[in-house]
């Protein structure tokens, strides 16, 4: 989580700062509001990876906690993963893609991706101890442009001038490390990150109208996108650390601290959280405060309204100056976070620490465990609605210049927590019960909760790519499912006449897409997760398209009524119960 690229040349808008320092040189620290600011360090936001087996149903807001179906709270915990190469080994692991568009381009990168979402999500015996990382979800975002960082299709100037690489980036990267994210049981907020150009060259001036309407922009494509609209692990994250902003666009009255920023920054963001929301999409977004994501106090009296909404933070010794006083971040974290935290659900999105001599960027990150890391924990967990990511890839893993295989556990103090602490944790995780996702292994007859009827194989057929439909029941075996989990929430569904499996057609994620028996392979068209909905029904995902569901045509009520893919919608065609046959 350390950028080492300083803000004053350009801060970069998602990727840890102590890294990015090693590309920009360290101007100043700069205090703001109370929050010691260094070189602005940006963190892939990846809270804590929902650990390997753990369940993983779409989670909403409720009141100010994060909640599963259940309504139990639940609380995540992980770490943010940077895309470009730099931050993965100093670019000697893979080569940043130059075309978005070809798989095999962006191939090398995204393999390199999947094989971290192993290494944390696992729950077996790591580094001599008796656990793995257990980790719940992680934070990502893309970085296409070299050391601009900003998506792949944006340029330096703050315009989208290549959406063909821009839809690339999602439809290449992002859905497919989405969908293993999914298998390994891991939560994914996704950071926007679209380009901005700063007034007069000065990075702290970045909440802009065109930097707006470029986050309406980037939300619209990627919100809307039908495999991450309403994925069940998928959540957003507007921007990475605003840091200033005036009180009305061309006002040219920069700044943070009080109440009049605190309406605009409000102002800025509820545009956006609308403009996903006309996607059609309910995925949690979490909002970001002022000075460096440092500020909070303002949104008590000046929330921004919707659902599923919560506020994202970072947290770092220099913040307030606060290093290892326990006292101190008790205070900073009572003054300036615990606002907003005390009504809504609270994501830590950067945090790190080590110690070290205290000079220049460093001193951001200067701590001890038993000092900030431990009064950072003791503030997070007190309050009871905080999940929290510690380092990014790089903090946390020694050696990773030799590649992912060799890498070892990082001896420095933040990691060494993370990976202490993370098991701890498998109690706040989304639970199975009443309102969870687990089905056990079985036949079922599978009933359409719009119509009564019962999922079966048209006409009783048993050839690979044979549709199905809902007919009332009469006890037919090309009506009937056996069900059997594949470990990690997932599980497939096998006709018992045909004994070929559920499948979505050329694992396509369009709308209308056909639903169809083919011999069983494990592909993820004829995987799918299960998550409760209400009364007994749940919402049937194929992991080919983790923002839609199976449904029955139309909701309609008359036999023989198509059964498709659709994205998810929560009307009543999309939910199913499971009854013994």
């Amino acid at each position: 989580m350390k950028m080492n690229k300083m803000k004053q040349i350009a801060k970069w808008p998602i990727i840890n700062g102590r890294l990015q320092s090693l590309v920009r040189q360290l101007d100043h620290l700069a205090t703001i509001a109370g929050i010691a600011t260094i070189a602005c360090s940006v963190t892939f936001c990846s809270t804590a990876q929902a650990y390997q087996g753990m369940p993983m149903p779409q989670l909403h807001v409720n009141g100010r906690y994060l909640q599963d179906p259940s309504g139990k709270s639940v609380l995540l915990h992980g770490w943010m993963q940077p895309a470009d190469s730099w931050f993965n080994g100093e670019g000697l692991n893979f080569t940043n893609p130059t075309n978005y568009t070809s798989t095999s381009n962006v191939a090398p990168a995204l393999n390199f991706y999947k094989g971290a979402v192993d290494i944390f999500s696992t729950t077996s015996s790591q580094y001599g101890s008796s656990h793995g990382w257990d980790a719940s979800f992680v934070r990502f975002i893309g970085d296409g442009n070299g050391v601009s960082n900003f998506a792949p299709g944006w340029d330096v100037n703050g315009n989208l001038t290549n959406s063909a690489q821009f839809n690339g980036w999602i439809t290449n990267v992002v859905i497919p490390y989405v969908n293993y994210c999914a298998s390994k049981g891991l939560y994914v907020v996704i950071c926007g990150n679209p380009s901005v150009a700063y007034p007069s060259g000065d990075t702290s001036k970045n909440m802009t109208q065109q930097y707006q309407t470029n986050l309406k922009t980037f939300w619209q494509t990627l919100a809307g996108n039908a495999s991450l609209k309403n994925a069940a692990n998928v959540m957003f994250e507007i921007c990475n650390e605003p840091i200033t902003i005036e009180t009305s666009f061309g006002a040219n009255n920069w700044g943070s601290g009080n109440s009049s920023y605190w309406t605009a920054l409000t102002n800025f963001m509820q545009p956006i959280v609308t403009t996903i929301r006309n996607t059609g999409a309910n995925n949690v977004i979490w909002i970001p405060g002022l000075g460096y994501q440092g500020e909070y106090q303002g949104f008590a009296a000046h929330p921004v309204t919707g659902t599923n909404i919560g506020y994202s933070g970072h947290f770092y010794p220099a913040y307030g100056n606060v290093h290892d006083n326990a006292t101190a971040v008790q205070n900073l974290w009572n003054s300036n976070y615990k606002p907003a935290a005390d009504q809504s659900p609270f994501l830590i999105t950067e945090c790190y620490w080590y110690p070290n001599d205290g000079s220049g960027y460093n001193d951001l990150f200067n701590g001890h465990t038993n000092g900030f890391g431990n009064a950072a924990k003791a503030a997070f967990d007190g309050e009871g609605n905080v999940s929290y990511l510690v380092g990014m890839i790089g903090d946390l893993l020694a050696n990773l210049d030799s590649g992912l295989s060799a890498t070892t556990l990082n001896s420095q103090d933040g990691a060494q927590a993370a990976f202490s602490w993370w098991v701890t944790y498998q109690w706040a995780a989304p639970t199975n019960g009443s309102g969870g996702s687990s089905i056990a292994n079985g036949t079922y007859k599978l009933v359409a909760r719009c119509s009564g009827l019962a999922m079966e194989v048209e006409g009783a057929a048993t050839a690979n790519g044979s549709q199905v439909d809902q007919y009332t029941y009469f006890s037919g075996n090309h009506q009937k499912w056996a069900v059997t989990s594949t470990g990690s929430g997932t599980y497939k569904i096998i006709g018992v006449a045909s004994g070929r499996g559920l499948d979505i057609n050329g694992a396509s994620s369009a709308n209308g897409t056909k639903v169809q028996i083919y011999d069983y392979w494990g592909a993820s068209s004829q995987l799918y997760t299960f998550t409760a909905t209400s009364g007994g029904y749940y919402r049937l995902t194929p992991n080919c398209a983790t923002g839609s569901a199976v449904e029955v045509a139309g909701g309609s009520t008359a036999s023989n009524a198509l059964v498709q893919l659709y994205s998810w919608n929560s009307s009543t065609a999309q939910q199913w119960s499971f009854q013994a046959p």
